[in-house]
């Protein structure tokens, strides 16, 4: 709510449009190239539910739900479609100045690290490698990823509990 709507666009553009348009550019390779794999970063955040990333949670929803459609689609050209689900990873978005001045943002690299682990980047390079070699269409990163998406299927209010009780005092 206390994001403009400017910057909800932006998130959008990025998180979204800058997939579905990576996808279309990359069609025409995919199809004229054997075994090939359209694999899509989405987030932890496209398969759970969290206070505080309310807009980049639903443009990684809608890359999961892209993902599962074009893995439908893209079946009969022969292309693997896949994602990868990276938990908290040391990049640089963890630097990212708060969007609106006076809310803490939920991707700060000290607020993320007093609350959950961050993972190195090569863990998100080996998890390209190996979705390759899998037929997962989404392919959590870290151990929380997996346990929370594992949850969030099978006990949704328990993983919905927990991210409440999380980030009780920043967001809640």
């Amino acid at each position: 709510e206390d994001i403009k709507i400017e910057e909800m666009s932006k998130i959008i553009d990025v998180n979204f449009k800058g997939v579905v348009n990576g996808c279309f550019v990359m069609l025409n390779l995919l199809k004229n190239t054997k075994d090939s794999m359209l694999l899509n970063t989405s987030s932890v955040a496209g398969l759970i539910t969290a206070p505080g990333i309310s807009v980049y949670g639903a443009t990684k929803h809608a890359v999961s739900s892209l993902t599962e459609n074009l893995r439908i689609e893209f079946e009969r050209y022969g292309i693997k479609v896949s994602e990868i689900n990276p938990w908290f990873t040391e990049t640089p978005i963890l630097d990212a100045e708060p969007v609106t001045s006076g809310v803490k943002s939920q991707l700060d690299r000290e607020f993320v690290k007093q609350k959950t682990k961050v993972y190195p980047v090569e863990k998100v390079v080996s998890s390209v490698w190996s979705a390759y070699g899998s037929n997962k269409i989404h392919n959590p990163v870290g151990f929380e990823a997996k346990f929370s998406s594992l949850f969030m299927k099978l006990i949704p209010p328990l993983i919905r509990n927990l991210s409440k009780k999380l980030f009780k005092d920043s967001f809640i």
